[in-house]
């Protein structure tokens, strides 16, 4: 009788053992503070889509707010293994991921669903998957492309004169071709920065959603907004380590994989459904929305659509696949 007990003790010791070592851990990191629209509409529903078709096989650990590492650092941190999985804005690391511009070309699309579904298809099984994401080492789990981005201004803005030499935040990459277009001057920063850039005077405005500008509790020290515009938008990734997703069982890897094809799409349904109530709550806090004059709108669609070229050429001109990509997402943009 002692021996069949030892014997099913050693059994259970070796099943938790077993299980334990077949759990997965990984570390989650980003820059977002806690609430931030962007961290609840993309990071927080991947995780617990992940966690309800997986139970406790994984534990996903968040770490948010710059815990782990600054935006322009989570490129490299999640290269290294320091982070598992790690928000990627492709605008802070141009030189790694310039052909990722691709989503934050102005005029190419009219919603946060078109630009995500050609931007989604590319980083996930295309070209950018190929040419971009491959080479630097990752793989793109969640992806999504932001609702056409508008101009703040402390300054009033009553056309398009109204933007010369204005000194305005970009996340760089494709936004500074734009503001260039305009006149404007293009203040590279993290969007972390805007707020104290704007109080001091450093900066007269920048290039943002309107969701981006409620988040960072910019109304009082703008007071004016372009709408109707098209300067562009914003890539977010959420991406892992070819090496350590090659590590991760197959259940995992489908789980997780099945989970951001799904907040892809439905986040960007989000972002384009929360526009109206975003201009409202910008109007109640003081912001002035401009229409722009009919004419200085035609002229400034008409520079906004020579970029995409001109990004294009500057590209394949370095040696990369500059006009494949462009060609690539217009060809993927769905029509509605």
């Amino acid at each position: 009788m002692l021996r069949l007990v030892s014997a099913l003790l050693l059994l259970a010791t070796s099943a938790l053992t077993a299980q334990a070592e077949d759990r997965v851990t990984l570390r989650v990191a980003d820059v977002y503070p806690v609430g931030h629209y962007i961290a609840e509409a993309l990071v927080k529903p991947w995780m617990a889509q992940v966690k309800a078709k997986l139970g406790d096989r994984i534990d996903l650990q968040y770490f948010p707010a710059e815990q782990l590492g600054k935006g322009r650092e989570l490129l490299k941190f999640t290269q290294s293994g320091v982070v598992d999985i790690g928000l990627v804005i492709p605008a802070f690391v141009p030189h790694q991921l310039p052909l990722s511009a691709v989503g934050e070309l102005p005029g190419a699309f009219a919603s946060a669903c078109q630009g995500s579904a050609a931007f989604w298809s590319l980083a996930h099984d295309g070209i950018l998957a190929e040419k971009e994401f491959a080479p630097a080492g990752v793989r793109v789990l969640i992806a999504t492309v932001l609702p056409p981005y508008q101009i703040f201004s402390r300054r009033p803005l009553a056309g398009l004169a109204s933007f010369e030499g204005q000194k305005l935040y970009s996340t760089g990459g494709a936004k500074d071709l734009t503001l260039r277009k305009l006149g404007a001057v293009p203040t590279r920063m993290t969007t972390a920065e805007v707020y104290q850039s704007l109080s001091r005077g450093t900066v007269d405005g920048g290039v943002m959603s309107y969701a981006t500008a409620l988040a960072y509790r910019l109304p009082g020290i703008v007071r004016y907004a372009t709408t109707e515009e098209n300067f562009g938008s914003g890539v977010i990734t959420y991406v892992i380590s070819q090496e350590r997703w090659g590590k991760l069982p197959p259940d995992v890897q489908k789980a997780m994989s099945e989970a951001g094809e799904a907040v892809t799409k439905e986040a960007c349904i989000n972002f384009d459904h929360g526009v109206e109530a975003d201009i409202a709550t910008l109007k109640k806090d003081g912001v002035e929305m401009v229409h722009l004059p009919q004419g200085d709108h035609d002229k400034i669609a008409k520079e906004m659509a020579t970029i995409g070229d001109e990004w294009a050429a500057e590209l394949d001109g370095r040696g990369k696949p500059g006009k494949a990509v462009l060609g690539a997402f217009r060809a993927t943009l769905p029509t509605h």
